[in-house]
């Protein structure tokens, strides 16, 4: 082994990142795993998109109030606008998650990532976690899985060694 480099049984760690992975969109807030940093052009563009057709939308309910508008006038606005609110706010999850595991967005992920069916365990690795392994402090046949212990989930300030 050379200088700076660390190796580890790949199928033990693997299995382990897998456990980990799954027991993690188990956990209530898993879906904040998924989104991608906000400041992402195409992803603010959807966002202002939702934000004006949401003022297009208080507007006219503005004007309804003002007796301006007729309950009939109010639903055919509604009509047009809300199915476009949806649509723009599926796009912008979509482009808020980032693109490996896009196809994610919008399901269960725990049960997604359980059964694995469209994206694989080590592409979810690298979106959501950043994982690090430590040196062995001996020698040994068996993996010690506290290597892993400087891991962490992105968004997260803890290592997996807190947790």
């Amino acid at each position: 082994m050379g200088a700076g480099r660390v190796t580890i049984a790949a199928e033990p760690v693997e299995q382990y990142i897998e456990r980990a992975i799954r027991a993690r969109f188990r956990e209530p807030d898993a879906a904040t795993l998924l989104e991608a940093p906000t400041d992402d052009r195409a992803v603010a563009s959807a966002r202002d998109r939702v934000k004006a057709l949401q003022a297009q939308l208080d507007a006219h309910y503005a004007e309804a109030t003002a007796l301006r508008l007729s309950a009939a006038g109010l639903a055919a606005v509604e009509a047009g606008i809300l199915p476009q609110i949806a649509r723009a706010r599926a796009e912008a999850q979509r482009l808020s998650v980032p693109a490996p595991l896009r196809e994610l967005a919008g399901t269960d992920v725990a049960t997604e990532c359980r059964t694995c069916r469209s994206v694989s365990v080590a592409t979810v690795a690298v979106c959501v976690a950043d994982l690090r392994v430590t040196p062995a402090v001996r020698k040994s046949p068996d993996v010690d899985l506290d290597r892993l212990g400087q891991s962490r989930w992105r968004g997260d300030t803890r290592t997996w060694a807190e947790l």
